[in-house]
């Protein structure tokens, strides 16, 4: 909610409490994650809307610890489509949660692989975790 404030002194904002409560959340996750005391953010019911297939994919993914990487072909076997390299390629692509759902953990065999936030990022990330390519 944005209150305009009429006396010039610019636009104030209020969040209600409930928002305010899952932004300490937010917070709170994000610092665990960046502080090394967590493998990822987490959210208890956190609810994606996306396919079975990009569902499963992204879940196996918080099995994988901070600091180690898998390969799209250990996913594509952990979900059992052992050939679907590309689909899985396709599955994270479009997560809408990198962080919580760590797919910057998944490399090609031979090499980084993509990343949907680019390929820096992906870099950075797993730097921070303590993985260099």
């Amino acid at each position: 909610m944005v209150a305009l404030d009429l006396k010039g002194q610019g636009p104030s904002f209020s969040v209600p409490e409930a928002e305010k409560r899952w932004l300490e959340k937010v917070r709170a996750e994000l610092e665990g994650y960046f502080s090394g005391a967590k493998n990822y953010p987490d959210f208890e019911n956190l609810r994606l809307e996306v396919p079975n297939f990009t569902r499963r994919c992204l879940e196996l993914l918080r099995e994988i610890p901070r600091g180690e990487v898998r390969t799209y072909g250990w996913l594509a076997d952990r979900v059992g489509s052992p050939r679907a390299l590309r689909a899985v390629g396709r599955a994270l692509a479009c997560n809408p949660l990198p962080l919580f759902y760590p797919c910057h953990r998944i490399v090609a065999k031979n090499g980084l692989g993509g990343f949907s936030a680019g390929r820096e990022w992906k870099r950075l990330l797993l730097a921070w975790e303590g993985v260099r390519f």
